[in-house]
């Protein structure tokens, strides 16, 4: 039983046999529980509040919104694609329809440019050094000869790099060539578009057969890499090697 009062409230306990007792509550005791109740509550709302704000923050700060930018969808991808492929094509046809000026080759002075049909390789690129070859073997029976290399991407495996490569076999005053069957015409030249494909990212083997002839006690190889467009990426003749 709770009788209330002006300053406290007074309440009469019963307990069993033993006589009811009357106890004096004040106000200001039941005010002062409440207000540190509420405290409490407030302070444990706000603290919680602060420390999710700071969690948020911290992980806000951890996202790399370079990638973010970067990431591009499957569709803006082909696009960016598409649109590499176009470019790289009107260069083609602008160089196709070109022809250099004769002082470009005649600086290049260790290249047989001779070999080579205008307007096509119309830039040295070897100074890029994007590429380098190693590995070099040579392999026969009766019939045939092979020669053998890697093509290296010196640059990251992300940076793939394409074009076209054709290896000549110099024996005395003659040249054959792959991937032509064909003895070589000095007045005809060849079309870097003639060589055969390659995209390397890391390694690309490469083997390349000849026919062989009777008549034959050494050889060199003389090897041309052009990108898809046709400047010059490497040149390099081998060291002889006894048939």
């Amino acid at each position: 039983m709770i009788e209330k009062s002006q300053d406290h409230y007074q309440v009469i306990k019963y307990d069993g046999d033993v006589a009811p007792e009357l106890l004096n509550v004040p106000k200001s005791y039941i005010r002062n529980l409440l207000f540190l109740f509420f405290i409490s509550v407030t302070l444990f709302l706000t603290l919680s509040f602060i420390y999710g704000i700071k969690i948020f923050v911290s992980d806000f700060k951890k996202i790399d919104f370079t990638q973010l930018k970067t990431t591009v969808s499957p569709q803006e991808q082909l696009e960016n694609e598409i649109k590499t492929v176009t470019n790289e094509n009107k260069i083609l046809i602008q160089k196709l329809n070109s022809k250099p000026s004769t002082a470009v080759n005649d600086t290049i002075k260790d290249v047989q440019w001779g070999l080579l049909e205008i307007p096509y390789a119309m830039k040295d690129l070897r100074t890029q050094k994007k590429i380098k070859l190693e590995s070099f073997e040579l392999t026969q029976n009766s019939t045939e000869i092979a020669f053998q290399f890697n093509i290296v991407n010196n640059g990251a495996e992300t940076e793939k790099v394409q074009g076209y490569f054709w290896v000549a076999m110099v024996h005395g005053t003659q040249l054959f060539y792959y991937p032509f069957a064909n003895e070589w015409a000095g007045d005809i030249g060849l079309k870097f578009t003639q060589g055969e494909t390659f995209g390397v990212s890391r390694l690309r083997p490469v083997k390349t057969p000849f026919s062989k002839k009777l008549e034959m006690k050494q050889v060199r190889f003389i090897i041309y890499i052009f990108t898809r467009e046709g400047d010059l990426l490497h040149y390099q003749l081998s060291e002889p090697y006894v048939i």
